[in-house]
């Protein structure tokens, strides 16, 4: 598939790492490389819709899949396409149809079956998300793109009317409640039904800010809570036209006040609580020693960890790990995403102004005059080799770093000879010699 238009997303997260989010996706491949050089660890996200050719379906869980073989037995089952296996679900990717455009969608296919297209974007393997299920893509299906069948896209374009629902499906929202995981698209669908017939926008903005207007939201079968529905035209038209008292009978502030207070509450301890968690992180960051490389300045940092050092790099998910449980038993509670993506990128930035700058190495390092060669184990440990012999240093004078897939180095033992090695190379005596000295020259940093 070619002409995807690709964007880098925050490691095990699904929002965009750049500053307009979906609109910075790109086929420049320097861009590309250059936002991943960046950060290896980011997520890779593809813009859906017309400018990347394609329309995704996304089916949420189990339910969202037995609804989908209800529509596949009455209309025709789907083609084989190109299919992603997500953590509760699958991505079904379809060719962008010609003629036709295809909003994005919550719900209307079928309860849990959404349509991801113009101006959206999906993670694509081998992105990891907040539940930590890697993205894979799905060997059972077609490797091709297909079209999408006339039934979905009549199914997804039909259900977009101008004039929105009728008046029953507006009386049976408010009084019925909503499915699990549509609170938000209902309450934008009932917020654009009141400014449509021009309901003053603050007046509108007080009913979703109204305490228990969001709450009736059931899971699928499951009646709503008493006394938790949705706030009815008569509701809001009483509380915004009587004069509104408290208890005790004083006048309570105007409407419009109301809403200016609320929103602004809502704002300010929203922005207050990442505020404080993204510090909380940068502070308790003062822990590692912090450092780079040079000359392409990535940045490091040295941890402490069961009383042994450890190298990562800052943006990379064992840093991530640490910071979140450093955060955690300051805290007794999670950080968010959002507040350590910025306390990350800040702790980065610090490294690379800051901090030192020296070498990391990857499992061999020459220092002093003697070779360092990182064993992998758990405890960090080095083997030490001089003219003299070998010693395993737990305290290595220079920096190793790990990829995810290197693995220990078997358990050394002394008393062994090269010797042991001959009868299982079929050399002659000056091949052997050859031989050896090949297998030391490996052993040299810098060698060639």
């Amino acid at each position: 598939m070619r002409g995807l238009h690709v964007i880098p997303c925050a490691p095990r997260a699904k929002t965009p790492a750049t500053g307009h989010g979906v609109l910075d996706a790109t086929v420049d491949r320097q861009v590309i490389e250059r936002w991943w050089h960046y950060n290896p660890d980011y997520n890779v996200g593809v813009r859906t819709g017309r400018v990347s050719n394609i329309f995704v379906v996304d089916v949420d869980g189990v339910d969202a899949e037995a609804a989908l073989r209800k529509l596949e037995a009455e209309h025709g089952v789907l083609p084989a396409t190109v299919e992603v296996i997500t953590a509760r679900g699958r991505h079904i990717w379809f060719k962008y149809p010609g003629g036709t455009s295809i909003g994005n969608s919550v719900g209307k296919i079928a309860t849990g079956v959404d349509a991801r297209s113009d101006n959206a974007y999906v993670l694509v393997p081998p992105s990891v998300p907040p539940s930590g299920k890697r993205y894979c893509w799905s060997v059972d299906t077609a490797n091709a793109l297909a079209a999408p069948p006339n039934w979905l896209i009549a199914r997804i374009v039909d259900t977009v009317r101008c004039d929105g629902a009728t008046p029953s499906e507006w009386r049976r929202l408010a009084t019925d409640g909503v499915a699990e995981g549509a609170r938000n698209d209902s309450i934008a669908k009932l917020t654009g039904h009141l400014l449509r017939r021009y309901v003053d926008p603050r007046v509108a903005l007080e009913l979703m800010l109204t305490p228990g207007s969001h709450s009736n939201c059931s899971a699928p079968g499951t009646p709503p809570a008493s006394g938790r529905r949705w706030q009815t035209k008569k509701s809001w038209r009483s509380s915004t036209l009587s004069p509104a008292r408290n208890s005790n009978g004083a006048r309570r502030p105007p409407v419009k006040d109301n809403i200016a207070r609320l929103a602004e509450q809502e704002q300010d301890s929203s922005v207050e609580k990442r505020r404080k968690q993204a510090d909380i992180l940068i502070e308790l960051a003062a822990a590692a020693t912090l450092f780079h490389t040079a000359p392409d300045c990535d940045a490091f940092a040295d941890i402490t960890i069961d009383g042994h050092r450890e190298t990562h790099r800052v943006r990379g998910q064992a840093f991530r790990r640490w910071l979140r449980h450093q955060y955690y038993k300051a805290t007794k509670s999670g950080a968010n995403a959002d507040a350590l993506q910025v306390a990350v990128e800040t702790i980065a930035a610090r490294a690379t102004f800051e901090g030192e700058g020296r070498e990391v190495h990857c499992r061999i390092a020459e220092h002093g005059g003697a070779i360092y060669l990182d064993i992998g184990d758990r405890a960090w440990c080095a083997i030490k080799i001089t003219a003299g012999g070998w010693g395993i240093v737990a305290d290595p004078p220079v920096r190793f770093a790990r990829a995810p897939s290197m693995r220990p180095l078997p358990v050394r033992e002394r008393g062994g000879s090269i010797e042991l090695l001959r009868p299982l190379c079929n050399l002659t005596d000056s091949g052997f010699v050859l031989f050896v000295a090949v297998l030391l020259a490996g052993l040299r940093p810098n060698s060639n």
